[in-house]
């Protein structure tokens, strides 16, 4: 559940102080325009939440706890963010995942070109950046500088160690060459042909009860 973050947001070493609370709703949808579903993310501080579908979770760096939400069902679980040790079954099948995501990088390195190209999505200005694997292009990123990534960084190197295997996926080395641009409300995906677009931002402290257990929920069993 921690690669729900993937397309939002990881390198320690880079992240910086919090800088900003924001709300983003986005919108992901093929290459016809079909609608595939519809996540917000919400930061605060050291807090983060995002929700999709019937699923979602609140990340509290400070109390080093994630929550995980089951929106269908109405019910809550609690998880330390230290990982506990892997099991025979999940070690497998990480090393496996290592060993595809290896495959991947056979293809060629990344390479990332900031353009002038700027437009309005959502309201924010964003620049465009393409990112190549070898010699062919397989992303178009739009990053609005006026959303910081260091908060929704911080967070996510956290939501990582639970999972050690996603330091080495593409994703988060694509946020961790393009985080000092800001956050990318939109991603053109020209593999998957899929986009993911942000349709609403709001900024600003979101209330707190969004960082807690949302009400008429109760603890699973």
């Amino acid at each position: 559940m921690a690669r729900i973050l993937g397309l939002a947001f990881l390198a320690a070493s880079t992240a910086g102080p919090a800088l900003a609370d924001f709300q983003v709703r986005e919108v992901r949808t093929d290459v016809k325009g079909k609608q595939l579903g519809e996540r917000t993310l919400v930061v605060g501080g050291s807090r983060l939440r995002l929700d999709e579908g019937e699923a979602g979770f609140i990340v509290d760096v400070a109390k080093g706890k994630v929550l995980w939400l089951d929106h269908k069902a109405k019910t809550w679980i609690e998880s330390p963010l230290a990982g506990p040790a892997l099991d025979a079954q999940d070690a497998a099948r990480r090393a496996q995942a290592e060993a595809v995501i290896a495959k991947l990088e056979e293809t060629g390195p990344m390479r990332f070109v900031s353009t002038k190209e700027t437009k309005q999505i959502a309201g924010a200005s964003a620049t465009r950046t393409d990112v190549f694997i070898g010699g062919r292009k397989v992303r178009e990123l739009w990053h609005a500088e006026a959303l910081p990534m260091g908060d929704v960084m911080t967070i996510q190197i956290k939501l990582a160690e639970l999972d050690g295997s996603i330091l080495r996926e593409r994703y988060f080395q694509e946020l961790q060459s393009t985080m000092h641009l800001g956050y990318p409300v939109l991603i053109l995906d020209l593999d998957l042909g899929l986009t993911v677009e942000v349709k609403e931002i709001k900024k600003g402290s979101a209330p707190a009860a969004q960082f807690g257990v949302p009400a008429g929920y109760r603890k699973a069993e």
